[in-house]
């Protein structure tokens, strides 16, 4: 069987990494409507797929790196860049890498906003627990003689 030409490799890496990042953003999305709806089942279920995605990202990427690596290429972007023009003088294969940056871009923009969702809930729910923990500590007892008594005596409620 002939080897692919140098292009067409390039090209095969580059469109699975393509289509893995965009199923990434698309579970990044769903996560971000999910913490938005608070839907706690819908962010388990999303968690799982989007570690498995990026197991897989993670994969390609590490594959794209040592061909590239193997084609004498100057690691990171600039090594690209290079190596998309020597095997495809055309443009094609450098479109790809575009579309490829780009898409990296998306999917760091999207978890960043999810980042700032979770940081939300996260303040929303530290506000709560400071409430109803100054509220168990204000909360009217009684004493051993039946009589009210204000304010608690600093300890959680149901502790002893």
């Amino acid at each position: 069987m002939a080897a692919l030409p140098p292009s067409a490799v390039l090209t095969t890496l580059l469109t699975d990494e393509i289509r893995d990042i965009e199923n990434f953003i698309d579970v990044l999305k769903q996560e971000e409507a999910a913490l938005a709806a608070a839907d706690l089942d819908s962010l388990l279920s999303l968690i799982d797929r989007k570690s498995e995605i990026a197991t897989r990202l993670n994969a390609l990427v590490e594959r794209r790196e040592t061909a590239q690596k193997n084609a004498g290429m100057p690691p990171g972007r600039e090594g690209m860049g290079k190596w998309t023009a020597r095997v495809d003088p055309s443009g094609k294969v450098a479109g790809i890498w575009a579309r490829l940056l780009t898409l990296a871009g998306q999917a760091r923009d999207q978890n960043q906003i999810n980042g700032k969702l979770i940081a939300l809930h996260f303040q929303h729910n530290q506000r709560a627990l400071a409430t109803l923990m100054a509220a168990a500590d204000m909360a009217t007892t009684y004493g051993s003689d039946g009589q009210q008594k204000g304010g608690g005596t600093g300890r959680l409620l149901g502790s002893a």
